[in-house]
């Protein structure tokens, strides 16, 4: 997985799944919604078997949001581009990771720029 430019010269986050042997399973995939062509940026992957969790951050309307997507077998989307962060406003949402847990749900973390930090 990595950031990359799109055809518009905007962010994009790419991911290339690869066997032992290094042949890959696929063709390069762009992880975003191929409708929008707006800017993404900082990837994160989590991996279990052979199911893959991915998030990353994308600009649109004005702000940044955080995003995920589930792939199985690292090459084959079961689900789409779905929206992570409930920010109603336009405060950015900024550097997300993500992790599982034993019973295995997705859990993501970020920074969230809608409050100071105390630290």
């Amino acid at each position: 997985m990595w950031h990359g430019l799109n055809s518009s010269g905007l962010g994009a986050v790419y991911q290339l799944a690869l066997t032992s042997g290094l042949v890959p399973l696929g063709p390069v995939m762009d992880v975003g919604d191929s409708g929008f062509t707006g800017a993404r940026s900082q990837p994160s992957i989590f991996l279990r078997d052979s199911r893959s969790v991915v998030t990353w951050q994308e600009k649109r309307d004005g702000s940044w949001g955080i995003w995920m997507r589930v792939l199985q077998g690292g090459v084959n989307p079961i689900s789409g581009a779905v929206r992570v962060d409930e920010d109603p406003g336009q405060a950015d949402q900024l550097d997300p990771g993500v992790g599982m847990d034993a019973a295995g749900h997705a859990i993501f973390v970020w920074a969230d720029l809608r409050s100071l930090s105390s630290g």
